[in-house]
């Protein structure tokens, strides 16, 4: 029983960085000021919580997964520190403390400024941590007066059009299917016969083996690049589908809080387009 226990202990690890980081995360952005000292003296625990996570999911995820929910805990420690030191975020000001100073200047024009700092200050503990969790989780800040640039709208000939939570729950739904099955048609095709000579250490080196190398061999390693790169944004494509159903379903996001993840593949001949 005892070794039983310890492997289950093992495989909660992961969750259990992850679910400390997220919502220490919320809880500081949701709770503290933006000149609060705690803002900086979580940032260690944050950083060691990202790493754990790293160290573990090693050896109790599997690696292709492993890799991509590991990045993904980085992503949210940079966003915390983007937004609770860099940018300053707060819950009154509902985004950059910037916007509280511009806000607090109108209030003094229309109110007192003892009847606006109440106002400021409302705000229930469920609300906040709602405003600290959501904050973590968007990269993009969809549908608000930050929205990143050159995020993918849902209709480039209409980039204001917002679907419908029916047809925008039902077009997340396809896409999630379309990309499984594209990831599951990817890995489950067997290796190449001649994999451990292909990829030998001595032939890592592409460009210094140029006249060596075979149009089999370029061909093989072209093939599974492309592999890899359909399937790492079939994945995050088909992950981030799932999330926004779940979401809008529940009445947790807004649709026009869910665009795209990534762009269209045609923008993909360019460096920019690619990464974009």
């Amino acid at each position: 029983m005892s070794i039983i226990s310890a492997s289950l202990d093992d495989r909660l690890d992961p969750v259990i960085y992850a679910t400390t980081q997220i919502f220490l995360s919320a809880a500081v952005l949701g709770f503290t000021a933006p000149t609060s000292f705690f803002r900086h003296a979580v940032v260690p625990v944050l950083f060691a919580c990202a790493y754990s996570f790293l160290i573990y999911a090693r050896v109790n995820i599997p690696s292709p997964y492993a890799a991509i929910l590991s990045s993904l805990m980085w992503c949210f420690f940079l966003n915390y520190m983007s937004m609770s030191i860099l940018s300053s975020w707060s819950f009154e000001a509902k985004g950059p403390a910037s916007q509280l100073v511009a806000k607090a200047k109108k209030d003094d024009d229309s109110k007192p400024r003892d009847e606006a700092a109440k106002v400021e200050k409302t705000g229930s503990a469920w609300e906040r941590i709602c405003f600290g969790i959501k904050s973590i989780f968007s990269f993009r800040d969809c549908g608000t007066p930050f929205e990143v640039k050159n995020v993918p709208p849902f209709i480039y000939n209409d980039p204001k059009f917002v679907p419908s939570a029916p047809a925008f729950v039902l077009r997340s739904a396809v896409t999630a299917i379309i990309c499984y099955l594209a990831v599951d048609f990817i890995e489950s095709q067997p290796p190449p016969p001649n994999a451990a000579q292909i990829f030998s250490l001595d032939k890592v080196s592409v460009l210094k083996r140029i006249g060596e190398i075979t149009p089999q061999e370029a061909l093989t390693r072209i093939a599974i690049s492309s592999g890899f790169w359909v399937v790492l944004s079939s994945f995050l494509m088909g992950a981030s589908s799932l999330v926004n159903i779940v979401c809008v379903i529940l009445g947790l996001s807004k649709v026009e809080e869910c665009k795209s993840l990534v762009g269209p593949m045609s923008e993909a001949y360019t460096v920019r387009g690619f990464w974009g």
